[in-house]
């Protein structure tokens, strides 16, 4: 087996999600970001057209500039909240990003009751006529 093979190998088997994405589309992804978008398999996110519609609004603290916490969609159009690794690279001849999501993936019902929670928060929100502030009170910003 080459390097490349058991590279692809170990990444596709992490437990955390890790994709690359060129514009609206993904170049490479592993099972469970495929898992968490929705997919069944690897191949049904990258071959996914709309992709900017998955990707959420990323929130970049001062003290570590790659780290990012956002929300995401899956493909039905389920939120869900992920604290993120970003960085550009270099992807066969084009330039990408890489994208990790840093916290293990949770269980379904974790993830069930997570969605209830957001859709609650959103709700509530939305009728209230509501936004929200984080402040990082180390780096005193909003």
């Amino acid at each position: 087996m080459d390097d490349l093979q058991t590279l692809d190998d170990i990444l596709s088997n992490l437990p955390h999600g890790i994709f690359v994405r060129c514009k609206d589309e993904i170049l490479f992804a592993n099972k469970a970001a495929a898992r968490v978008f929705g997919f069944n398999t690897v191949r049904e996110l990258t071959d996914h057209r709309a992709v900017n519609a998955m990707m959420g609004t990323f929130v970049q603290p001062q003290t570590r500039p790659e780290r990012r916490f956002a929300y995401f969609s899956t493909k039905d159009g389920e939120l869900f909240f992920a604290d993120a690794t970003e960085r550009v690279i270099d992807f066969p001849g084009q330039q990408a990003v890489q994208i990790t999501l840093n916290t293990p993936l949770q269980s379904a019902e974790d993830l069930s009751n997570s969605q209830t929670l957001v859709e609650r928060y959103a709700l509530a929100l939305h009728h209230a006529k509501l936004g929200v502030w984080d402040h990082d009170c180390v780096a005193n910003s909003h």
